[in-house]
């Protein structure tokens, strides 16, 4: 059971570290140029972004009953981290097909430093705390 637990534990961690890479990419890539070329490259980086998403969530629920869903303060912040992380990368999506359809780009890039600072925040806070 150890072993598993390390195991998975330095996964989840590559995956979190991952994730906080591909966050500061989305950054960038949402924040350079304007027009269909770069709605393209979001685009392509959100499938990639939930795939991690949705790993270190995995690997986090495959866990908790390795450390008997021992709840604390850290784990708490990462469940509703792993709330808030995809409705805000829904929500970006959202902003990025209107920004396409309308072509406001600057309030799309508005919307993303934002919905970015708030990511990068709760994802910050789990390390810290």
């Amino acid at each position: 059971m150890d072993y598993t637990y390390d195991m998975l534990f330095k996964f989840h961690s590559f995956l979190s570290v991952s994730l906080v890479v591909l966050t500061f990419v989305l950054l960038f890539l949402s924040q350079k140029g304007e027009g269909v070329a770069m709605v393209k490259r979001v685009r392509y980086l959100y499938p990639l972004y939930s795939g991690v998403l949705a790993g270190v969530i995995l690997t986090g629920i495959i866990m908790m009953p390795i450390i008997n869903f021992e709840f604390s303060f850290r784990i708490w912040l990462m469940v509703l981290t792993s709330i808030v992380l995809p409705a805000l990368l829904g929500a970006g999506f959202s902003a990025l097909k209107r920004a396409y359809y309308t072509r406001h780009y600057k309030t799309y890039k508005d919307k993303m430093k934002i919905f970015i600072a708030i990511i990068l925040i709760l994802n910050l806070a789990i390390w810290v705390v």
